[in-house]
C-alpha cells in the first residue's frame, strides 16, 4: 500500500506506546521511536503517494514535544512535505481523549518541500515563547519603574487614605483613571498574545470563567503586590496546569484507568477543585502569598 492513497482523513489512536520488536521494521526506518501518534505519521507519509494530502488529528505533543523523534517529525513535515495548516482544538473535543489538547494537522506528500514561512514558524513554539518572554520582560522592568515613580507613590497613597492624599494635593481622581488605563494596556497586551497563542479568537471556551480564577489564583498564591511573587504563582499554576495535568491525564489513559473518558477519573475533572484546595490552605496558612510584597507582608501580619 505504499505511494497508494490520495487522501488520508485520520482520527488514530494516539495513548501509550509499542514495543520496537512488535514495530515496522520500514516504520522505524521512517522515525525510531515508540509513540503511537509518530508511527502514524510515519505510516500516512508512506501510503500517501506523491501529490496526496492528508488531515490527521494529532496531540499537542506531536506540535511540540522534544524528543529527536518529534522533532524529526516535524522537520519532514515542513522541509521535506508541505504544510498547508494547522488547527488547533479545544480539549476533549475526541473521546476519549478527555482533557488532551489536540490538533489537526493538513499536509500534501510533495517529497520536495514547499512549506510557507509563516507555517514553518507556526508549528515551532520557539518563535513565540521567545516574542512572549521578551514582551513580560518588558513590562516586568516598565512596572517596577513605574511602581518607584511619582505616580506610583500616588497610588500608593490614594490606595492607603485618599483623603490625606488629596489633603497633600494629589488628585485621586486621575490617579485612578491612570490606573485604570495602565491595566487595560497591559491586559490588551496580554490578550493579544494569548489569542495569538490559541491562533483563533473564535471559541467562547477561551475565555470562560476558569481563566479568572487562574489569574485569581495566581496572585494570591505568589503574592499580593508583589512582582515576583505573581511570576511565581503563575508559574506554579501554569505549569500545573499545563505539565502535570497533561502528564496525569496521559498516564491515565496509558493505563486504561479510565476506558470510558469519564471527567471524575480524569486529573484534569478535579484541577479546579485543587485550585480551591490550594487557595484555601494559602489564605489560612499564610494570607500574603509565598512572595508578598514587604509593604502587603507588614499590614497583614500587623492586622493579626
Amino acid at each position: 500500500d505504499i505511494d497508494r492513497y490520495s487522501l488520508i482523513l485520520a482520527n488514530p489512536p494516539f495513548a501509550g506506546s509499542l514495543d520496537y520488536e512488535v514495530t515496522s521494521k520500514a516504520l522505524q526506518r521512517v522515525v525510531k521511536t515508540k509513540k503511537t501518534e509518530l508511527l502514524f505519521m510515519a505510516l500516512f507519509l508512506k501510503l500517501l503517494k506523491p501529490g496526496g494530502r492528508a488531515a490527521v488529528i494529532v496531540p499537542d505533543g506531536v506540535l511540540f514535544g522534544s524528543s529527536t523523534a518529534h522533532k524529526e517529525i516535524r522537520r519532514m513535515l515542513v522541509e521535506d512535505q508541505k504544510l498547508d495548516g494547522i488547527v488547533k482544538l479545544p480539549s476533549g473535543v475526541f473521546r476519549p481523549y478527555a482533557g488532551v489538547s489536540t490538533a489537526i494537522l493538513f499536509f500534501t506528500k510533495t517529497n520536495s518541500g514547499g512549506t510557507d514561512l509563516g507555517l514553518a514558524f507556526a508549528i515551532d513554539p520557539r518563535w513565540f515563547y521567545y516574542l512572549a518572554l521578551l514582551t513580560l520582560a518588558g513590562v516586568v522592568v516598565a512596572m517596577r519603574r513605574l511602581e518607584n515613580s511619582r505616580l506610583g507613590r500616588a497610588w500608593v497613597a490614594v490606595r492607603e487614605d485618599e483623603l490625606a492624599a488629596e489633603a497633600m494635593g494629589v488628585s485621586a481622581t486621575r490617579v485612578k483613571l491612570s490606573a485604570f488605563a495602565m491595566s487595560s494596556a497591559v491586559a490588551g497586551l496580554a490578550g493579544c498574545l494569548y489569542a495569538a497563542s490559541l491562533s483563533t479568537t473564535a471559541d467562547p471556551n477561551a475565555y470562560d470563567f476558569n481563566r479568572s480564577i487562574m489569574v485569581l489564583c495566581a496572585v494570591i498564591l505568589g503574592g499580593l503586590g508583589s512582582i515576583p511573587g505573581t511570576l511565581l504563582g503563575v508559574g506554579l499554576l501554569v505549569g500545573f496546569d499545563t505539565v502535570l495535568a497533561p502528564w496525569a491525564d496521559s498516564a491515565i489513559q496509558q493505563w486504561n484507568i479510565n476506558p470510558s473518558g469519564s471527567s471524575l477519573l480524569s486529573f484534569s475533572g478535579w484541577r479546579l477543585a485543587i485550585f480551591g484546595l490550594a487557595l484555601i490552605l494559602v489564605m489560612r496558612y499564610r494570607p500574603e502569598g509565598l512572595v508578598p510584597s514587604r509593604r502587603m507582608a507588614a499590614e497583614l501580619h500587623e492586622a493579626h
